[in-house]
């Protein structure tokens, strides 16, 4: 490709591409985690202050592993 168009098209193309596919192998790993933590009898139970994860919370993303407060912490100190 020599038009820099065309070629910055298909490398936005493939940049997309790469995340979407690091995004599924990072929800995958949540999942196989969440699997472990149903396994262990941990699901449910914030894995940083062990205090209950609501229900509701793990409806809406059954994959967590933090309660909400923590979640919150977490985010404020990245």
């Amino acid at each position: 490709m020599r038009d820099p168009e065309d070629r910055a098209a298909a490398m936005a193309d493939l940049w997309v591409d790469d995340r979407l596919a690091a995004d599924d192998g990072n929800l995958l790993e949540k999942i196989d985690l969440a699997l472990q933590r149903l396994d262990e009898g941990t699901y449910g139970v914030c894995a940083q202050c062990g205090g209950p994860i609501p229900v509701e919370r793990l409806l809406a993303k059954p994959s967590v592993s933090l309660c909400v407060s923590c979640q919150e912490s977490k985010e404020t100190d990245h």
